[in-house]
């Protein structure tokens, strides 16, 4: 199955209103907002899609303690597994009686395959990406399928729109390469550091360490959750080929 297919097979108003509550959409836009999606939703089911040798997950990931669904695409040929049988996480039973230094630890020393952005990805190719049934029944089609959308139509709901923005990544990206060429002194007129940054703005740290100390914690935590969860689908998905 891939994402072609659910598009297809989708009720556009379940979609779409997904849609809504994943970008919180504003009550009083949500009526013009829906209608676009909408549309763009019945245009590009007429695109063809084609194959890239990805796959595309769902996934619910902690973000400051909320729950955010996100997709996940990664390239077939780097999941790889013994990579994931090697995994420390393969023998975790309590992730709760970890303290903090066992979490750095173990993210440290595990390595999953790369997921990958594809915001500026063209159309057809994300319309060709592989999808996991099992992923879709427990994470949701219309949720699934809404996160996918709402990444696509990142950068505009048209062609020209996507490629006015692909063409100004990849001038930024040209950018940042003849910054990084040149000698270090040079480099160093085209950065700030954060307290510089921090200073502009008027931001001040009122934290206390304590404080500070324990959103550090909540970051790690959170990042291995996340971690764990993305290692749980890929390792279901090798199970399965």
């Amino acid at each position: 199955m891939i994402v072609k297919d659910l598009l297809d097979s989708c009720n556009i108003e379940n979609v779409t209103s997904t849609i809504m509550e994943i970008a919180s959409v504003d009550e009083s836009d949500r009526l013009s907002v829906k209608k676009a999606h909408s549309l763009y939703i019945q245009r590009i089911r007429s695109i063809e899609p084609v194959n890239t040798d990805h796959v595309v997950f769902g996934v619910s990931f902690l973000n400051d303690g909320k729950e955010t669904p996100d997709a996940l695409l990664f390239s077939k040929n780097e999941i790889d597994e013994s990579l994931l049988s090697d995994s420390m996480l393969s023998t975790l039973k309590n992730i709760q009686s970890l303290d903090l230094n066992d979490i750095e630890q173990i993210l440290e020393t595990t390595t999953l395959p790369s997921s990958y952005a594809f915001e500026f990805s063209p159309w057809n190719e994300i319309l060709g990406y592989e999808l996991f049934v099992p992923n879709i029944n427990s994470f949701g089609a219309d949720k699934l399928l809404a996160v996918i959308i709402y990444e696509m139509t990142f950068c505009g709901f048209t062609e020209e729109d996507h490629q006015k923005e692909v063409q100004k990544l990849r001038e930024a990206i040209a950018e940042t390469e003849s910054i990084q060429s040149l000698p270090e002194e040079e480099r160093k007129k085209y950065y700030k550091d954060v307290e510089d940054v921090f200073a502009e703005f008027g931001y001040r740290d009122t934290r206390t360490e304590k404080e500070k100390q324990q959103e550090r914690e909540q970051m790690y935590r959170e990042t291995f959750i996340n971690h764990t969860r993305k290692y749980a689908i890929l390792r279901e998905y090798l199970k399965s080929l």
